[in-house]
């Protein structure tokens, strides 16, 4: 198993890097809005899932409007 400080240690690769940097901001930014972390004991399972589920699918949002804008600028590109 790895150990501790190496886990901890700054990696080589500069996109691991990035997000790992997202996460601690994600889980400061958590923190300050709903004054917990996820270690929480309010939530059960069945919570914890369809949180995540509602983020599931507001990514898919975000991809599709994100595809959108591409396929319409090649279009207008024709």
């Amino acid at each position: 198993m790895t150990d501790y400080h190496t886990l901890t240690t700054p990696c080589a690769d500069p996109i691991v890097e990035a997000v790992r940097d997202d996460l601690r901001r994600r889980s400061l930014a958590g923190q300050a809005k709903y004054g917990a972390t996820l270690d929480r004991g309010d939530l059960d399972l069945l919570d914890w899932l369809q949180h995540a589920y509602e983020e599931g699918l507001d990514q898919c949002l975000y991809l599709r409007r994100a595809i959108w804008e591409l396929q319409r600028a090649e279009d207008d590109g024709r």
